[in-house]
């Protein structure tokens, strides 16, 4: 057996509701976002994505429900819509929010040297950022939000307002980072150039999920799940006839399924609303002679 990513829970929602003054800008929304994933959330303007995103970075707290960080060594870096024209040289910046941070002098130094040269900054370093172009403040605002490596890396609008050379270059930066094993969260209310690289969208309207997609998953026929069930008399009858499911097996309490993978957006929606965890997704190569086990 193959596996083409390995994919892990980091963080876990379930039934979230944010409310300002009384009035509700998301309501019971749930899912998982996993490592080794760029996923996009999308919508009209006022769908309550950047809410959503501040609730994932954990700025804000959900009204009502639950968030649990499953990954309890997860770091995340935040790249906020706006940035400011500080009057500060980038390398300040970056030396003020590390030492915020506790990053060691020696090696906060190093690492803003190794950003300058990754994001393409060097050039500009030792100049005040009143006279950046929005692209280079965007490229900023990353460097402070990866300044220690982060394992999840959340961005609000990241191409809004750049030109179309500054938006191919974030590309690259993004699909860099992606290389690097980094999970990314960004929200967008329109078609963007970052959607060749997105692993699963979500999208809101009226304050709910209306709909949880993977896609861009070419190389995989199969995905596997592991779920468990806090119940041992969790009723998983469902599991068993559902013509997705090509092979089942329970081991020490973790169910592990293979699922076509046309039919695993339905079946993890499924395993959710039975209140199932999921411990892990894992699209692998599809193998000939998968029987379906009860």
């Amino acid at each position: 057996m193959q596996r083409v990513r390995e994919k892990t829970p980091l963080l876990h929602f379930s039934q979230i509701t944010k409310e300002f003054s009384g009035k509700g800008v998301l309501r019971g929304l749930t899912f998982y976002v996993f490592s080794q994933e760029v996923l996009t959330i999308n919508g009209q303007n006022g769908a309550g994505k950047s809410t959503l995103l501040r609730l994932i970075s954990g700025l804000s707290q959900v009204s009502r429900g639950s968030r649990t960080v499953i990954d309890e060594k997860l770091r995340i870096g935040y790249v906020p819509d706006r940035f400011p024209k500080l009057n500060f040289t980038v390398r300040e910046y970056a030396f003020c929010m590390g030492k915020l941070q506790r990053i060691p002098d020696r090696q906060l130094h190093a690492r803003i040297e190794e950003l300058l040269q990754f994001l393409r900054l060097d050039f500009a370093a030792d100049q005040r950022m009143t006279g950046y172009s929005k692209g280079m403040l965007q490229k900023a605002n990353i460097m402070q939000a990866i300044l220690q490596r982060p394992g999840l890396l959340l961005l609000d609008e990241p191409l809004a307002g750049l030109d179309r050379k500054s938006q191919h270059e974030f590309v690259e930066l993004v699909g860099e980072l992606k290389q690097q094993g980094v999970a990314i969260v960004l929200t967008t209310h329109q078609a963007s150039p970052l959607e060749s690289m997105t692993d699963r969208i979500i999208t809101l309207a009226n304050g709910l999920i209306a709909s949880d997609v993977v896609v861009n998953q070419p190389d995989s026929e199969v995905v596997m799940i592991e779920v468990c069930f806090e119940s041992e008399g969790a009723d998983i009858g469902l599991l068993k006839s559902n013509p997705g499911i090509l092979h089942s097996e329970r081991e020490d309490g973790v169910i592990t399924l293979q699922v076509r993978s046309s039919a695993s957006n339905e079946i993890l929606r499924l395993l959710l609303n039975m209140d199932g965890s999921i411990l892990s997704v894992n699209p692998i190569k599809s193998l000939p002679g998968l029987l379906k086990e009860v």
